[in-house]
């Protein structure tokens, strides 16, 4: 940790490290400036006022100040009291950026309405015929049917057209 004289040193000598910036913390503000302590160095110690006097900072306000050679304390980066002046144009574009990565999927939405049925098709080939199958068992035999009725008596035969005579046979 510096020490006191070697932060703010006698004027024509150079600060210690040549590192004359700290972060500080507005404690008060009055019109010839603001007041600022140094928790770093000494939460207790009040440096200021600080310059500018109309440095537009608050109490509590964390600032950055530096020390010129004859140990005067300036504000950097703190707004001024001035006018701001007009924006500047804006600059050129910067480069495309490379693409993210995917994000989820979403859910998916209602199933549409059905469309209209198509054309029918060509009739296909027709296929080859397959094999024959083997021959099953033969059925149960059925029931007998009813005698049919006695058909007419034909013509007697001729006398004697036989072997034997007919009173060979009575």
């Amino acid at each position: 940790m510096p020490q006191l004289d070697e932060l703010i040193p006698p004027t024509g000598l150079r600060p210690f490290g040549d590192a004359a910036c700290y972060d500080a913390t507005v404690v008060a503000v009055t019109a010839k400036g603001a007041y600022v302590v140094l928790p770093g160095y000494d939460r207790e110690l009040r440096w200021g006022p600080c310059q500018p006097p109309d440095a537009g900072v608050a109490v509590g306000a964390k600032v950055a100040v530096v020390f010129t050679g004859a140990g005067v304390p300036y504000l950097v980066g703190a707004p001024g009291g001035g006018t701001p002046g007009p924006a500047g144009p804006p600059g050129p574009a910067g480069p495309e950026g490379k693409q993210g990565p995917a994000g989820p999927t979403g859910a998916a939405g209602p199933t549409g309405p059905k469309g209209e049925t198509g054309a029918t098709g060509a009739t296909g080939p027709k296929g080859e015929t397959g094999a024959t199958g083997a021959t099953g068992p033969p059925g149960p035999e059925g029931p007998k049917g009813a005698t049919g009725a006695t058909g007419p008596t034909g013509p007697p035969g001729a006398a004697g057209s036989g072997p034997y005579t007919y009173a060979q046979l009575h």
